[in-house]
């Protein structure tokens, strides 16, 4: 699959880019943001497209431990050589300290939080995630089987109250697209390392999308156009 072309089709059709957007990169250090930043570089480095772009790394001390200066150095270094500056920042404390018990949601929940935060104080009007296929419809299923309610990662999800809108440009991308792109250009991942990261509820549901569509990514395809086809995207 082209992912250049995938990830132009999302901004177009979602409306997600516009002249003198400010955006900002959740850049966790993952294949995923890595991949999102890449593209995005290219694509507001073409003549005629006024976006700013910036990224924030935010660390969970209390799960990742104290932050690897030289990880971080060549995780900047690799942005500069993008045009994009990178920033980091320390996620709130939970008022609970108990990662056990806390999970996945609210350590993304807190992350989040402090993504909106700086975009907030910087005067940026949107944030970027890089939230792909796979990750969309896991939570669908998730929610559903879990929840009993049919709702999904929104492409494009606007905090009015805020003046800033969170986007999601590599949702018709699967994962394994992303995982080569990536190994071709040899990056260095320094995502999360939390031991949930590669297991927990949500990994078990991303086999079950496997087994479902049969790794089909024609199948995937067919889901999301239904979620999107509803409103639920």
């Amino acid at each position: 699959m082209n992912i250049e072309r995938s990830f132009t089709k999302a901004l177009h059709d979602f409306s997600m880019a516009e002249a003198g957007d400010r955006i900002l990169i959740g850049a966790s250090g993952g294949k995923d943001s890595l991949a999102l930043s890449f593209l995005f570089s290219r694509y507001a480095g073409r003549r005629g497209r006024d976006i700013s772009l910036f990224a924030l790394k935010v660390r969970n001390r209390e799960i990742e431990g104290a932050p690897d200066p030289g990880r971080e150095a060549r995780l900047k270094k690799l942005y500069e050589s993008w045009g994009i500056p990178l920033e980091f920042t320390d996620a709130p404390a939970p008022a609970e300290s108990r990662p056990e018990k806390n999970g996945c949601f609210r350590c993304a929940s807190l992350r989040r939080k402090a993504v909106m935060d700086f975009a907030v104080r910087n005067s940026m009007n949107k944030i970027a995630f890089g939230h792909h296929l796979d990750d969309i419809l896991t939570t669908f299923l998730m929610n559903m089987a879990g929840r009993g309610n049919g709702s999904a990662m929104k492409a494009v999800r606007k905090y009015d109250g805020f003046g800033v809108a969170l986007i999601r440009p590599l949702v018709y991308v699967p994962e394994e697209s992303i995982r080569r792109f990536a190994a071709v250009r040899e990056w260095s991942a320094a995502a999360c390392t939390c031991p949930q990261g590669t297991g927990g509820l949500r990994s078990l549901y991303r086999e079950r999308l496997e087994t479902l569509c049969g790794s089909s990514l024609e199948a995937k395809r067919r889901m999301l156009a239904v979620l999107i086809s509803e409103g639920k995207v």
